[in-house]
């Protein structure tokens, strides 16, 4: 599986020198990296923890600055002593491969495992993957699973991936290890369980039984089992409908720190669903989902400020929202900023800019992000025109199980007028 170094564009610094750091950040996004290079090291030689993780990015990719992977590991290390813990998730990989440190997994582990216990998504996913192929480690499919479970709960679609692969080709023998750990008390154990039996993956699908071991879970506290149960009186499946019952799980959930939970409660007060509708207050949960990673939460935030409700309407802050969910996995948040981009929605309209944004959500599965980049390509619009490439996303789109009708139609035109 692919890893990756991650710069984290959108985290600001809010410590000593976090002006530079910022800078730095205004810097890498306009891909002057000589420029950011110079500004990073000003913010870090003045111990920002951020600027130190992301001049150490710049070192392990060569950019702006002499590839060295030996003075990347030095400011990654620097920077997770200092609490980034994107600087602890770079170092991992580092430590993994052997780049400017000797190979160490147990040190790979160990920092994975600092930044994955902070929210990082990608950390845990890494995990799961040394776990699953034991390198490094001995084998473990619980702490595979555990890893895959936190990296797809923390919003990355490969850990939600795996996660399924992984019960596919080990059904037998998570059944056994999931009864054994339920039975003995274990809240994980019955998690995985309700899980299985809501998917309906290997087994008959039974909502009576996955709610009967969330509820076992979520009694010992596991927030993901409470926010699980709570999507099934929201929704009615094998229980009796209730957003009251509902809304008391998310907060449990939410308070526990799923932020999918958070974000549920915002949509609850959002609709009036069991409650007194106020945007207040959903505002309120979708920003704390938001701020501590939260893609729904994000994506909601930016809806509510495009609507305008509940809230003055600003279609820039929309924009920096989809942006923020985006950079945490959101498809649809992709695809908005492609459709502000191309459209020049509260900021300079720029063809070049959307396909990027584009191409993330239909890389995701989201079909009409598929279509609009058939259409930049057919048209020639920020992309050099090409044919072959707008059939390519036309029918990705046409072909996808949620089917663009737009998408099958417009490869039909193209095709005939190809011919004509």
């Amino acid at each position: 599986m692919k890893k990756f170094l991650v710069l984290i564009l959108f985290i600001l610094s809010n410590i000593l020198m976090a002006n530079s750091a910022d800078e730095g950040i205004e810097a890498a996004k306009q891909k002057d990296y000589t420029k950011a290079a110079e500004l990073f090291t000003k913010a870090c030689n003045n111990d920002s923890s951020n600027g130190c993780s992301d001049l150490g990015f710049l070192y392990a990719k060569g950019e702006g600055i002499e590839q060295n992977f030996v003075k990347a590991a030095e400011l990654y290390t620097k920077a997770c002593n200092g609490g980034d813990m994107k600087g602890c998730y770079n170092l991992g990989i580092l430590y993994e491969r052997g780049q400017g440190t000797k190979q160490d997994f147990d040190k790979a582990v160990e920092f994975y495992t600092k930044a994955c216990n902070d929210g990082i998504a990608f950390s845990c996913h890494n995990l799961g993957l040394l776990y699953t192929s034991g390198k490094g480690v001995n084998p473990d499919f619980m702490k595979a699973s555990d890893f895959y479970t936190k990296a797809c709960n923390g919003g990355d679609q490969e850990g939600c991936h795996n996660l399924k692969i992984l019960y596919e080709q080990n059904l037998d023998k998570a059944l056994e290890l999931y009864t054994k750990d339920c039975n003995n008390g274990n809240p994980t154990g019955c998690y995985h369980l309700g899980v299985l039996y809501e998917r309906g993956q290997g087994i008959k699908q039974d909502f009576v039984k996955a709610a009967e071991f969330y509820t076992k879970a979520c009694n010992e506290n596991d927030a993901f089992s409470c926010y699980n149960l709570g999507n099934i009186y929201a929704n009615g499946q094998g229980v009796k409908q209730d957003y009251l019952i509902a809304l008391e799980l998310y907060t449990k959930a939410c308070n526990g720190g799923d932020m999918s939970a958070c974000s549920n409660i915002g949509v609850l007060y959002e609709n009036g669903l069991g409650l007194t509708k106020n945007y207040e207050k959903a505002v309120d949960f979708y920003a704390k989902a938001c701020s501590n990673g939260g893609s729904v939460g994000c994506y909601n935030l930016g809806f509510i400020y495009y609507r305008g409700s509940g809230v003055k309407q600003d279609t820039l802050k929309a924009f920096e929202f989809y942006t923020k969910a985006c950079d945490t996995g959101h498809a649809i948040g992709c695809h908005n900023i492609g459709v502000f981009y191309e459209n020049g929605l509260a900021i300079p309209q720029n063809y070049e800019k959307a396909v990027n944004p584009y191409l993330k959500a239909c890389n995701k599965g989201y079909t009409e992000a598929c279509n609009n980049l058939g259409v930049l390509y057919q048209k020639g619009l920020g992309v050099t025109q090409n044919y072959e490439k707008a059939i390519y996303f036309y029918t990705k789109s046409c072909n996808s199980k949620n089917t663009s009708s737009v998408g099958c139609k417009n490869l039909g035109l193209l095709m005939r007028k190809i011919k004509e």
